[in-house]
Formats: structure tokens, C-alpha cells, sequence
């Protein structure tokens, strides 16, 4: 069976061994600049051997720390990098799952959630097209005054226009952190706004329907060939895709066994949401401070490596906060 860690059942977290018990770089507080370069070279050695990032160039974290992350990304970084090592992340780069590498089907399946969940809220109508050019009109400053105005305050704003029932509704439906879907939900309305700034023929729905199916079709390479887990991804892709009243309960039960399976990792829904909640914070704070970047793959080049070492985050923890077997 695929292993990262010894199976042992774990001391409470206040007691487990972290990255930053060596030193005091993280265990004060933010890393100043100047001890950035020191501090996230060795991540930079690891994730610079990962195949698939390399199309994006040589990655620097502490480049990206400094001068590309906002206050809260950076915070959220930091917690991230308290729980996960270097060396772990090389472990886990030198393990397989039927050949296939180990990071990746939880990145990919929450991706899924993301895309199902905005498709539900263009379905219901809570975000429509004509919502996102009002909002945008209303609440988007100009590309050179966007630092006056603090991404969360501009999330805010878009999050008032969105009625409180209509808020409680997708709660419920998410059936997670009900403060955390209710930022995910103004998070969908910004990713809108930005994409629509960029291009205002951007096609809402069809974009969505297409995302869902390109999210499918990335989880199921990293799911060998001959496997019938694929025909499950794609089927759940489709299906929800186009008969809109099935219960969100059977996707999310469904594809988290998958996952759970797969990866040999006893993975839970609230850790896929919270790796696409922090994902689309920080891609939705990246393009609204950074409007000089025109395509995805610009903000790949920054934020790929900080999503791989999330996902290891969460793939070396599933096994820390939910001992057991699958």
C-alpha cells in the first residue's frame, strides 16, 4: 500500500513536529524579506523537480512571497509551510500510485467542486451575467488603483449585492463552513467580474460547463488507463452537468470515495473545499492586483508551486487528523 508517512497514530497537533520548530523564522510571525531567500530555498529545490511545473519556468518562492502575495495569502502560506517539509515533499514527489504521481487527484477533484458549485449558482440564477457587468461597473477600480482598495473590501462589496436567503441557500447546498461558502460564493462573483474586465464577451455559462468537463478530464490523468474510476469522473461530470435537480449529496460522497480510494488516503470533502477555498482566494487576489497579466499561465508561473505544496499539506494531514485505513 502507498505510504508517505508511518502509519502511527499521531501526537496532538500542538505536539507534532513541525518544519518550524528548527528555527524562529515562522515561529514569530511573518518572515521578513530578507530571510525569505534562506527560509524557502529548499522548497525551491523540491518543487523545481516536480515534471509537471517545470513548463512554468524556475519557481522562487520567496520571490512570490515578497512581491506577489497580499498580507492574508502570506499568512496562509506560512501555516501551510509549518505542516509540510521539504523532504516530505520529495517523498511524495519519488512515490506512485499505479505509476501515476500522488499529487494531483486532490487538487483536480476539488477543482470539480468549484466548477459544479459555480454552475449551480449560474443555474439559479444568484450570478448572471448582467449581475457580474453591474458589479463590475460598480465595484471594480481601475487596473492602477486597485491597491487603494483591499481585495477583501472589494469581495465585501460584491458579497452585499448577493440577497441573505439566496447566501443561506448555496450554504446549504455546499453543506461545509458556512462563512468559508459564503466567501466562495463572492469569490465565484469576483472571478466573473475579473474575467469579464478582461474580455466582456467572457461567456459565463458555457466557460463553466466547459471548465467542469476540462476539471474531469485532469483528475482522470491521474488515474491510470485502464482504470474504471475514469468512466466514473467523466459520468459524474456529465451527468451533473446536464440533469441539474440530482442531489449535490450523491456527487460529493461519490467523488470523495473516489479520491479517497486512490489516493490511499483517507481524504474528507472539507479538505478538498479547503483547498479550493484558498486556491480561488488567492487566484482571484492574484488577477485583481495584478491586472498586467493577461492569461492563466501567467499566474500559473506564480502560484503552481504554493498550490503543490498546499495539496502536499493536505495529502501528508489526511493521514494526521483521520487515521485510518481505506
Amino acid at each position: 500500500m502507498f505510504q508517505i508517512l508511518p502509519r502511527v497514530q499521531p501526537a496532538p497537533l500542538s505536539q507534532q513536529h513541525t518544519p518550524a520548530a528548527k528555527g524562529s523564522l515562522l515561529r514569530f510571525g511573518k518572515i521578513a524579506p530578507k530571510h525569505a531567500p534562506a527560509f524557502f530555498n529548499k522548497y525551491n529545490d523540491e518543487i523545481n523537480e516536480f515534471p509537471d511545473l517545470q513548463k512554468y519556468g524556475k519557481i522562487d518562492l520567496s520571490d512570490i512571497y515578497t512581491k506577489r502575495l497580499s498580507s492574508v495569502s502570506q499568512d496562509q502560506f506560512e501555516q501551510v509551510c509549518k505542516g509540510i517539509a521539504p523532504y516530505e515533499l520529495r517523498a511524495m514527489r519519488q512515490k506512485a500510485i499505479q505509476g501515476k504521481p500522488v499529487l494531483g487527484p486532490i487538487e483536480e477533484s476539488a477543482d470539480m467542486f468549484f466548477e459544479l458549485y459555480t454552475l449551480h449558482a449560474l443555474r439559479e440564477k444568484v450570478i448572471t451575467a448582467e449581475k457580474v457587468d453591474r458589479w463590475r461597473k460598480a465595484f471594480l477600480p481601475e487596473p492602477g488603483k486597485r491597491k487603494e482598495l483591499d481585495f477583501k473590501q472589494f469581495l465585501s462589496q460584491v458579497g452585499q449585492e448577493i440577497p441573505p436567503d439566496t447566501v443561506e441557500a448555496f450554504q446549504k447546498m455546499t453543506g461545509w463552513d458556512k462563512e468559508k461558502s459564503r466567501t466562495l460564493l463572492n469569490l465565484m462573483a469576483a472571478k466573473f467580474i475579473l474575467m469579464r474586465a478582461r474580455d466582456p464577451k467572457y461567456d459565463i455559462w458555457q466557460k463553466t460547463v466547459n471548465l467542469l468537463k476540462d476539471e474531469a478530464g485532469e483528475l482522470n490523468e491521474t488515474i491510470p488507463w485502464y482504470s474504471p474510476k475514469r468512466l466514473q469522473v467523466w459520468f459524474l461530470a456529465v451527468v451533473y452537468t446536464h440533469v441539474p435537480f440530482l442531489p449535490m449529496e450523491w456527487f460529493r460522497t461519490a467523488l470523495v470515495n473516489l479520491v479517497s480510494n486512490h489516493v490511499k488516503a483517507p481524504v474528507q470533502y472539507k479538505d478538498l473545499m479547503e483547498n479550493v477555498y484558498q486556491k480561488q482566494f488567492r487566484r482571484q487576489e492574484f488577477d485583481y492586483l495584478n491586472p498586467q497579466f493577461h492569461s492563466n499561465n501567467d499566474r500559473k508561473r506564480y502560484l503552481k508551486g504554493i498550490e503543490l505544496v498546499n495539496e502536499a499539506f493536505i495529502l501528508k494531514n489526511t493521514r494526521l487528523w483521520h487515521p485510518k485505513e481505506v
